[in-house]
C-alpha cells in the first residue's frame, strides 16, 4: 500500500534547505556526484524530501548531524527518493544488507512513500544494470514491500 505524505511548503522550504548543506559539505570536501550525473543539487534536496517524507510518516526525526549519516537516513532506514513517476528503488552493491531501503517519489509538496525492501532482497542477479550512470539493483515497484510492514524498531 502506498503512502502519501503532504508537506506544507515551509516544510519543503526546510527540507530544500537540508539538501542546499548537504551538497554544500560535499561540494567543500571534493566528493563526487551521486550517480555520475553533473549537478547534485537537485539530488541533494530531493533526497532531503524523501528523507523527510519516511520522518513524518514514522512520527521520527530525521538524522540531522553536521556530516551525512550513513547509519542510516531515518533511523537505521536508507531512503532512495526520485522525481521519476515509475522511478525505482535503487540499492548499490556495498550497501548493508540488513538495512531497509525506501522508495520515495518526491513531485512537491507531495511525497509518495512507494515500498521497501531489506538491501539482501534487493540485490535480485535480475535487477542489476551494470550500464547505469552508477552500476546498482533497481528494484521495480511490483517487488517492493508495503510501507505498513516497515518494521517500527528500524
Amino acid at each position: 500500500m502506498l503512502v502519501t505524505v503532504v508537506f506544507t511548503w515551509s516544510e519543503v522550504r526546510l527540507s530544500a534547505v537540508k539538501g542546499v548543506d548537504r551538497n554544500l559539505r560535499a561540494l567543500y570536501k571534493g566528493r563526487r556526484r551521486l550517480f555520475g550525473r553533473d549537478s547534485g543539487w537537485d539530488e541533494n534536496i530531493i533526497g532531503a524530501l524523501g528523507e523527510d517524507a519516511v520522518a513524518k510518516h514514522l512520527d521520527r526525526y530525521p538524522s540531522r548531524g553536521p556530516e551525512l549519516d550513513y547509519e542510516g537516513d531515518v533511523g537505521h532506514v536508507q531512503v532512495r527518493a526520485t522525481t521519476h513517476p515509475l522511478g525505482r528503488l535503487i540499492v548499490k552493491r556495498e550497501d548493508a544488507d540488513g538495512a531497509a531501503f525506501v522508495l520515495a517519489r518526491v513531485t512537491e509538496p507531495v511525497v509518495v512513500l512507494v515500498g521497501w525492501l531489506y538491501g539482501h532482497e534487493a540485490k535480485r542477479d535480475q535487477w542489476w544494470e551494470p550500464t547505469a550512470h552508477s552500476p546498482a539493483y533497481f528494484v521495480p515497484e511490483h517487488a517492493l514491500r508495503p510501507m505498513d510492514g516497515l518494521p517500527p524498531t528500524l
